[in-house]
């Protein structure tokens, strides 16, 4: 698909990796551990993977100051977090937020790794956007907290 659109004269590609927002499908990975935790559905953890997470606002507003920018045209572009988030950490957070234990098997696998997120850093400073260690709680309290409709 990336050739394809790389094909236009003007082409910008975003990559993007998991989005946070409103999604009805119960596989995307917040879904999943939201419906797991709220429902005490057991599930398994690995304990090392990680993974890069943007809330779907966060992901708009990059784009948007990507097309804005005239100069940015055939450009491939990863439009993601500078940090990466452990899955267990995600997990302790819908925890918090829904004040229901999760109920894990914690399991010695998983991997991280990383994005090359240079292509956007002036943007995100530009725009605000603070990807720092409180990022990930905000954003799932954003779209799973007790005030959201879910």
């Amino acid at each position: 698909m990336e050739r394809l659109v790389a094909q236009h004269p003007s082409y910008v590609i975003a990559r993007l990796p998991q989005v946070a927002g409103k999604a009805q499908n119960p596989h995307t990975l917040l879904n999943f551990l939201y419906s797991n935790v709220v429902n005490r559905v057991p599930f398994t953890v690995y304990k090392h993977a990680t993974r890069n997470i943007v809330d779907v606002d966060d992901i708009v507003a990059i784009v948007r100051a990507l097309l804005d920018n005239r100069q940015a045209r055939k450009i491939t572009v990863n439009i993601a977090n500078s940090l990466n988030c452990e899955i267990p950490k995600l997990v302790a957070i819908m925890e918090q937020i829904t004040g229901n234990p999760a109920l894990t098997n914690i399991v010695d696998r998983g991997c991280s790794y990383e994005i090359d997120t240079t292509a956007i850093s002036t943007i995100v400073d530009k725009l605000g956007i603070d990807f720092n260690h409180n990022y990930m709680e905000r954003v799932i309290q954003k779209h799973y907290g007790k005030s959201q409709p879910q």
